[in-house]
């Protein structure tokens, strides 16, 4: 990631082709990484940044805003950030994925289960 200044949000400069973050398609060179695991990384620098990626659990929650190439202002007060948590309590989600054996290819949600828990969620659409 880049950054300007040491208090500006970092942004991503580039995502590494056939990286985790590559595969899931979410994560894109532009986007502006907020907090990595509930830490904000406002002001900090790369190595501390670093830092945090490398000493993280499996399972990494990272805060994302979207590049908005339409806005004036790429850190605007009305954009909304969200993440979708399913509960599945023993049941399926009820979604389908898509991708292939070659990890240079995406993982994309391909369908909803109509009536399943992501369906009944309204929070993903395809």
């Amino acid at each position: 990631s880049r950054s300007s200044q040491i208090d500006e949000i970092p942004i991503i400069s580039d995502v590494k082709r056939g990286s985790v973050a590559y595969r899931c398609g979410m994560i894109q060179a532009g986007d502006h990484l907020l907090s990595i695991d509930m830490h904000s990384l406002r002001g900090k620098i790369l190595n501390e940044i670093s830092s945090l990626l490398k000493n993280c659990d499996d399972i990494v929650r990272l805060r994302i805003k979207k590049d908005d190439i339409y806005s004036q202002d790429n850190l605007c007060e009305n954009v909304v950030v969200y993440k979708v948590q399913l509960h599945r309590q023993g049941g399926p989600l009820g979604l389908t994925i898509a991708g292939s054996e070659d990890v240079f290819e995406p993982i994309i949600v391909s369908d909803l289960c109509e009536g399943g828990l992501a369906d009944k969620t309204n929070a993903i659409h395809i």
